[in-house]
């Protein structure tokens, strides 16, 4: 007789809640990706809703710095014309202030001796060496001039006006004529109380070869 054979019962297969577990991952990895494809479109579309104000807007300030950049070059070839017809104005104004010849050297002393003379001063005056200068690339020059001044007794209705006073509103009288004179020394002397003589040294300022 031969042995009773043993029944085992048949073995189950895993296999099914491996692929169930996998198709669930799948799925979930599906959904993440048409979710990301999802908001890509959306950011796009947003951004070329939105792209075009601000294009726009750039090339409404591109159109204004244009006409700024134009506005600038025209000021840039304007400001040449206007410097020069600054720069000769000036010089204009200048050699007007310039003692141009002897004529106007005599009506300048004739003025001296008359403003003198209202101011009770006796005044001597003399010209020094003619000295050339350069001043704005042009061509001028100074006279030395000396003026010596005797103070004397003065009468009428300036006569509380005391010397020191007298000379000092002749340099201002000299000084703002139409012709530059400058003052560059000035001498009193005299007592304690009162002033008795002054030496005024001025440079007149001349075309270089009108006054010799």
């Amino acid at each position: 007789m031969s042995a009773p054979q043993t029944a085992f019962p048949p073995r189950r297969r895993a296999a099914p809640v491996q692929q169930a577990r996998i198709d669930y991952w799948e799925l979930i990895f599906r959904v993440v990706i048409v979710m990301l494809l999802l908001g890509s479109m959306a950011m796009a579309w947003w951004s070329i809703r939105g792209l075009a104000p601000l294009q726009k807007e750039t090339r409404t300030l591109s159109s204004r710095v244009a006409s700024l950049s134009a506005g600038v070059d025209d000021l840039e070839r304007k400001r040449p014309r206007e410097q020069a017809a600054q720069v000769e104005a000036r010089l204009h104004e200048a050699h007007s202030t310039l003692f141009t010849d002897q004529a106007a050297l005599a009506a300048w002393l004739a003025t001296l001796q008359k403003q003198t003379a209202s101011l009770a001063l006796n005044a001597r005056s003399s010209f020094g060496k003619t000295i050339p200068q350069i001043t704005n690339g042009e061509s001028v020059a100074v006279i030395p001039t000396t003026i010596s001044l005797d103070v004397q007794p003065q009468s009428g209705a300036q006569e509380n006006e005391s010397p020191y006073q007298r000379v000092l509103r002749l340099n201002r009288i000299l000084i703002t004529q139409d012709k530059r004179v400058d003052l560059r020394e000035l001498t009193m002397v005299g007592g304690p109380h009162s002033v008795t003589n002054a030496v005024m040294v001025f440079y007149l300022w001349a075309e270089d070869k009108g006054v010799q």
